[in-house]
Formats: C-alpha cells, structure tokens, sequence
C-alpha cells in the first residue's frame, strides 16, 4: 500500500476528482432560481401584494424594503413600491396603488464571477450545516 503514496499518477488522479468536485459543486445550482426577469413576467397587473410575495416565495428573500405604508400596513399615499432581494443581489421592485400592483421590474445583480461563486458557496455550506 506504501508504493501507491509514492505514484505521481495516484496523487494526480485524486487531484483531478477534487477538482471535479468542487467544481460540479459549485456550479450546480442547489435550488431554482427565484428572482429572474421569467418570475418578475408571471407577476401580474392588479396583484395584491400577499399574492407577488407567494409567487416569489420570500422563504429566501433577504427582506422586503417597503415605502409609504402607515403603521395598521395601510397605503399613506397613492403608491408603494416594495424591493425583494435575494442573496446575490437580484432584486424585482413592485409598485403597488389601493388596487394592487401597478408597475413591476427585473434588475439583475451585478456581482462578479467569483463574488457569485462565494455566495453560492456560503449558501451550501449553511444548506448541509444549519
């Protein structure tokens, strides 16, 4: 079994498959993308804003950042707009008036490659170790 640990090719093909691994790891997607311009689509005019949240499923969303709503959660001017983000900065902004959702849009994220990839990591990493 020694003169195994001594063989280049032994080292080299464990090697390879950890690269192989962490490379399928990372670039597999763990769970479907959320926020995209196919989900800010199936948002429809007229929505409330209980329907736009189950549609994005905010389990996952980072927070919803709300304007102009009094304390009761009450509409205090003739508008509100509501951001939900997810973890790598895609965000789908939401206008809403007293009848439900007047304008909608997709904004992707601008992160880079690898500030992406350290994302996804850090988000498997708390999905196999909560």
């Amino acid at each position: 079994m020694r003169w195994l640990l001594k063989r280049w090719w032994f080292w080299t093909e464990i090697g390879f498959m950890l690269v192989a691994l962490c490379a399928g790891y990372v670039l597999i997607p763990v769970e479907r993308a959320i926020f995209s311009q196919e989900t800010c689509d199936k948002i429809q005019l007229g929505w409330s804003e209980d329907q736009v949240e189950e549609e994005l499923l905010c389990g996952n969303c980072e927070g919803n950042a709300r304007s102009d709503y009094d304390k009761d959660g009450v509409l205090a001017n003739k508008y509100a707009v509501s951001i939900w983000r997810n973890d790598e900065g895609d965000a789908i902004r939401v206008a809403f008036d007293r009848t439900g959702v007047i304008e909608k849009g997709f904004t992707p994220s601008n992160l880079s490659l690898l500030m992406r990839m350290k994302v996804r990591i850090a988000r498997r990493i708390r999905a196999l170790w909560p």
